[in-house]
């Protein structure tokens, strides 16, 4: 007697696309309203910024510290709600167009403008992530710098408290 199979059969219907018609990152981008695509544009420009500001001011922090703390907070901030409403407006519009077309398309033409989606939200969440832990590094590093430049003037030498 065999065991039950856990998975069900293959459906003998599904074929693999070919390599010249699969859909990559870069022919998500491709495929993108002109908005949206500008808007992955600017979020892949963001995680790219968030990386060189972070790695730069980890590497060897400057006198504009304070700057790139900013630069990084805003993208902390701003990246995700870009990544939401691109991907908002995205599938906003690909609703629209789905409640014009009968018979409704099937899920293979639907995929594309869904990755679209899923890419903005993903570029959004990994340009705030990258940025909220340089952020994060970068203050506490400011903080620290500040604690050992305001530390030896506000406490007297070891010797002195010895003695009195």
């Amino acid at each position: 007697m065999q065991a039950p199979s856990i998975l069900p059969p293959a459906d003998p219907t599904l074929a693999l696309v070919a390599a010249d018609q699969r859909l990559s990152g870069l022919g998500v981008i491709l495929h993108a309203k002109p908005l949206v695509m500008v808007v992955l544009i600017l979020l892949a420009v963001a995680v790219v910024a968030a990386v060189a500001l972070s790695v730069s001011q980890i590497a060897r922090p400057t006198r504009r510290a304070g700057a790139a703390a900013a630069w990084l907070s805003a993208i902390a901030s701003g990246a995700p709600m870009l990544g939401l409403a691109a991907a908002a407006y995205g599938l906003m519009d690909g609703c629209i167009g789905l409640a014009n077309v009968r018979p409704v398309p099937s899920l293979s033409v639907l995929a594309p403008g869904l990755a679209e989606a899923f890419f903005c939200i993903t570029l959004g969440a990994l340009a705030s992530a990258i940025a909220t832990v340089g952020d994060k590094h970068l203050k506490a590093r400011l903080y620290a710098v500040d604690q050992a430049e305001a530390a030896p003037a506000s406490r007297p030498a070891p010797l002195a408290r010895a003695v009195a």
